[in-house]
């Protein structure tokens, strides 16, 4: 967990949060997987601003060499406010995947 904060008169900022990841190679014997998720949250002394002020993403990811895929979803809300930190945009959400196809023929050389 981590925590900063910003403190001048006659305002404040306080920031914490929370993640979690976890990785593992041997899923169903020998494949890889990674999953996680993240969260955090901007307080003030300025209450309008204590609404929609979380930001979060979770994650899977199986990065095999044969098939590899990975999908994610971040939310960053219109008043989260990382005082101390920096966000390059608010108010989003994006979901993101990916599908990989990679296989390695043996009769290409190099490569099997």
């Amino acid at each position: 967990m981590q925590t900063s904060n910003h403190i001048s008169v006659p305002t404040s900022n306080y920031v914490y949060g929370m993640d979690f990841n976890y990785a593992s190679s041997q899923l169903f014997g020998d494949k890889n997987i990674r999953f996680g998720a993240a969260w955090t949250q901007s307080q003030s002394k300025i209450k309008t601003l204590n609404t929609d002020n979380s930001a979060y993403r979770i994650y899977l990811s199986l990065p095999n060499d044969f098939i590899e895929y990975d999908i994610s979803y971040d939310v960053v809300q219109n008043n989260f406010n990382p005082e101390v930190g920096f966000i390059r945009r608010k108010n989003y959400k994006h979901f993101y995947t990916e599908f990989q196809f990679n296989p390695r023929p043996s009769f290409l050389p190099g490569l099997g």
